[in-house]
């Protein structure tokens, strides 16, 4: 969120639409809790509300570069273009690494506790896919019932990995709500 704010103030960028995929909804949602003046409209998809203890490890656990790289390769060499496109190409570990360390983080104390959803402003278009395993529909519903102008949408036969979204239906969603 620092990194965002400290980007929006070098550039004299206020009240902008953001699109956030799963933490960066986390991110937007955060933002305008604290800087009401950065951010305009906010469609989030695939973020995660409810941390706790049990399912931050849960996660965090998932996000081992080790076990990664052995069981499924292929995803390692993704992640490495995608997190690593310069020197040095374990990059990515260490974002999976401070990834995990901030999930668990969340998980002793939630930053976007359900008071602090309540005085957000901001129109807001909470989505997740019907078949997203990390996040919930349940979470999902409660989050955008607690916004002042929360709405909730759900992507029918949707997993959570963004490669997995139907970018044509995405891309029509979030037309429709900036518009």
């Amino acid at each position: 969120a620092d990194d965002v704010i400290n980007f929006l103030e070098k550039n004299k960028l206020e009240n902008i639409d953001v699109f956030g995929y799963s933490m960066g909804g986390y991110v937007a949602l955060y933002i305008a809790s604290q800087h009401k003046n950065k951010v305009n409209k906010i469609f989030t998809i695939a973020t995660k509300f409810d941390w706790n203890e049990e399912s931050s490890v849960k996660e965090s656990k998932m996000l081992n570069p080790a076990k990664i790289e052995e069981k499924i390769p292929a995803f390692a060499k993704t992640l490495e273009k995608r997190h690593a496109p310069q020197e040095p190409s374990d990059n990515w570990k260490i974002v999976l690494n401070k990834t995990a360390e901030m999930m668990i983080d969340l998980g002793k104390k939630p930053v976007l506790s359900d008071d602090v959803l309540d005085k957000i402003e901001n129109e807001v278009l909470i989505s997740v896919g019907d078949k997203d395993t990390m996040v919930t529909l349940e979470e999902t519903a409660n989050a955008a019932g607690k916004l002042k102008n929360g709405k909730l949408f759900i992507f029918s036969d949707t997993e959570h990995p963004i490669e997995k979204i139907d970018v044509k239906i995405l891309a029509r969603e979030i037309t429709n709500f900036l518009n």
